[in-house]
Order: structure tokens, then C-alpha cells, then sequence
């Protein structure tokens, strides 16, 4: 957990997992924040203490911020869920792009 400096999140930083039926794509610790495209034509910025979710993903870029720093994998529409500090999107596969 961060405490003391301006700017910084008083929450754990966030877990994320990209996962398909049969495999995970990505699985990913103390990220600082995600960026994903959702179905309704918007994006979410996702930061630690972020509340519980459950939308639906289009296809595209999803962007974290780690302590490597930025970083962006392209993948199919899915599902976005969001609880306790971990953030995972299902999906059926990585975009043949990657």
C-alpha cells in the first residue's frame, strides 16, 4: 500500500488477468492502472480502490501502467469484471495482431 505522497493511491495496486477458456494470456501484479474499450462506445480508467464492476469489452487495445511502465496488448471483446482490487477480462483469444 502507498501512503504519505500527493498523487499517490492509499489502496494496493491493482492485479490483472487476461484469460481465455483454455488459457492465461497475461496475469500481471501491482499495476497502477488500466485502460480498456467497452461495448457502450466509452472506455474505463481503472485505478486501485476502484469498486466492483461488470461490463462488456470491444475489441481493442487495453493499456497498464506497471512499475516497468506503459504497456499495451490488443485483444478481443469479452468481459470486464472488477472486485477487490483485481481486475480480469475474459475473452476468447489475444488479437492475431500480437
Amino acid at each position: 500500500m502507498t501512503e504519505g505522497r500527493f498523487g499517490e493511491s492509499k489502496f494496493p495496486l491493482l492485479q490483472l488477468r487476461i484469460l481465455t477458456p483454455d488459457k492465461t494470456l497475461l496475469s500481471v501484479s501491482d499495476v497502477r492502472q488500466v485502460q480498456a474499450l467497452l461495448a457502450d462506445g466509452g472506455g474505463i480508467g481503472i485505478l486501485p480502490g476502484h469498486g466492483p464492476l461488470l461490463a462488456e469489452t470491444v475489441a481493442g487495445p487495453l493499456q497498464y501502467v506497471d512499475q516497468d511502465g506503459g504497456h499495451s496488448i490488443s485483444v478481443q471483446g469479452g468481459v470486464l469484471c472488477i472486485e477487490k482490487g483485481r481486475v480480469t477480462i475474459y475473452t476468447m483469444e489475444r488479437n492475431a495482431a500480437d
